[in-house]
């Protein structure tokens, strides 16, 4: 398997966003949640000060994002198998689209990730 023709893949960029649409879901928040109670307030883990949901946020949003662009992508080729064997376009659509509802849900995350600590760090703040 070489490197994919990116012409080819191009002209199939609809099926990627079909694909990616499937896939979108929003996860670090309740893993947030499950780390604050069992880790911040059970354990009593440190944050050096930071509020331990952002401390937490803050971890969870990208290693969801690696976590589950990886996952995903290998899911999607066997549970895509049938559409695979029988229409013909590039095989490197189908995890690509699956990462790139990844990102997606990285991006959201991410950016209610910097809003609550811009929040946070204006209430700490003197001015």
């Amino acid at each position: 398997m070489g490197f994919p023709n990116l012409k080819e893949v191009w002209e199939y960029r609809e099926l990627i966003y079909f694909f990616a649409w499937r896939e979108i879901k929003v996860q670090p928040l309740f893993n947030t949640i499950i780390f604050t109670v069992f880790f911040g307030n059970l354990a009593k883990i440190p944050s050096e000060g930071v509020p331990y949901p952002v401390f937490a946020f803050a971890a969870l949003v990208p290693w969801t994002y690696f976590s589950n662009s990886i996952t995903n992508a290998e899911n999607a080729l066997v549970a895509q198998q049938q559409i695979i064997t029988k229409a013909y376009f590039p095989r490197v659509i189908v995890p690509v689209a699956t990462i790139f509802a990844s990102l997606l849900d990285f991006v959201i995350a991410f950016m209610s990730c910097s809003s609550y600590c811009r929040s946070m760090v204006s209430q700490a703040s003197p001015f």
